[in-house]
């Protein structure tokens, strides 16, 4: 967490320091981001970013949980819209939806979010994982526990296994959209959400004449 200097700066300070190293993050990486290039950009003094951060991980562990809180808000938003009765299928892909929304609204801070899971040096990122993780696992677990017992998917599959199936798949519709879809075709892109649903429903096999 940032330090308690941080939070006693002005608004804008904050946010000049703070969009510096997204922007730098998304750009280059944990390990090629330069200190020296955030506080460039934020026209700060190299000895202040000490006072408000202990180190480059500490403050790309703030930017992480931040992008975590933000993507919150877009699928909080999502489900308080969806009044319908509970429709495993149609309530993951409104997850994805709200997941692809955000990453078309903050492109930095979704692909910063993919990088850390796709980081090949997971040690290195274990305290922010360990914190992440058991929130996405009870909330996938909860749904297919409750898909099961409504009869929406199988009994006989682990649920550990398919909670983490889906939160993978859910990183790699998001990966996929930032490199393949053109932002300001949102709307075109979404029709692959329910592809992607379509084949972990059905799976590949051909079909049967």
């Amino acid at each position: 967490m940032p330090k308690k200097t941080f939070f006693n700066l002005d608004q804008e300070k904050r946010d000049r320091v703070l969009n510096s190293a997204i922007d730098e993050f998304a750009k280059n990486g944990y390990s090629k981001a330069s200190i020296t290039s955030i506080v460039n950009k934020a026209e700060i003094a190299k000895g202040s970013f000490y006072q408000y951060f202990k180190n480059k991980y500490d403050l790309f562990k703030y930017i992480i949980e931040i992008a975590v809180e933000r993507k919150l808000e877009y699928i909080n938003s999502s489900i308080n819209n969806y009044k319908n009765e509970f429709d495993f299928i149609e309530y993951w892909k409104i997850l994805n939806k709200a997941g692809i929304k955000f990453a078309k609204d903050n492109k930095d801070l979704a692909t910063i979010s993919l990088s850390l899971i796709k980081n090949k040096d997971k040690e290195k990122f274990n305290d922010i994982i360990t914190q992440l993780k058991p929130l996405s696992d009870e909330m996938f677990e909860e749904l297919i526990e409750k898909a099961q017992r409504k009869g929406q998917i199988r009994k006989d599959i682990d649920q550990k296994f398919i909670s983490h199936l889906l939160y993978k798949s859910s990183f790699f519709i998001s990966e996929y959209f930032l490199e393949n879809a053109n932002l300001n075709n949102f709307d075109d892109f979404l029709p692959m959400v329910d592809k992607m649903m379509e084949i972990i429903s059905f799976g590949i096999k051909k079909e049967v004449d």
